[in-house]
């Protein structure tokens, strides 16, 4: 984390640090990268139209039909982590198996929830009100307002929903009530 001054950004300290440590960053990246890891971005960001996530078998599949052998596949994806194309998290164990190919649609997933709702808003249905005033007030977010807001996303895939709640937990977006 950099704490950066907005009143006084030049003066900072931090901000020198944060530009030291992005410098070192992207000296230590590779200058060049294999053909096959752009073939296999492309297949990914393709997928990307249909579909904004791949389990992680699939994204094998894809990797082995472009050349890169599954050894190799956790430094092509986390390479595609880094430039922001793809999202995946080797390290959560609910999430290794998914690899979010459209960050973008992904976004409008979690706006739905972390949006100001107008009053003439078609999904503040009257049973939604009461729910979405314990959100606004108390900061509490029940399941049933998220699988309203999210129907037509877990419709499809009901498996969605854990992952997309891990991942708003990941982003620091959502945190579980301990009971």
């Amino acid at each position: 984390m950099y704490a950066i001054d907005n009143k006084f950004p030049t003066q900072s300290e931090m901000l020198t640090t944060l530009k030291q440590d992005v410098g070192g960053f992207l000296k230590a990246m590779p200058k060049t990268i294999p053909l096959k890891w752009l073939e296999f971005q492309h297949i990914l960001q393709e997928n990307g139209r249909t579909a904004v996530r791949m389990s992680y078998t699939k994204v094998c599949e894809v990797a082995t039909s472009c050349g890169i052998s599954v050894k190799n596949l956790i430094h092509t994806l986390n390479y595609l982590h880094d430039l922001g194309i793809i999202l995946y998290f080797e390290n959560n164990k609910l999430l290794k198996d998914t690899v979010i190919t459209n960050t973008r649609k992904l976004i409008d997933i979690f706006r739905k929830i972390i949006t100001v709702v107008e009053p003439d808003d078609i999904d503040k249905l009257a049973s939604m009100i009461k729910l979405w005033n314990k959100l606004d007030n108390e900061g509490i977010l029940e399941e049933e307002l998220i699988r309203h807001l999210w129907r037509d996303e877990i419709s499809e895939d009901e498996s969605s929903f854990e992952v997309y709640l891990e991942l708003m937990k990941q982003f620091g977006l959502l945190c579980e009530q301990i009971k």
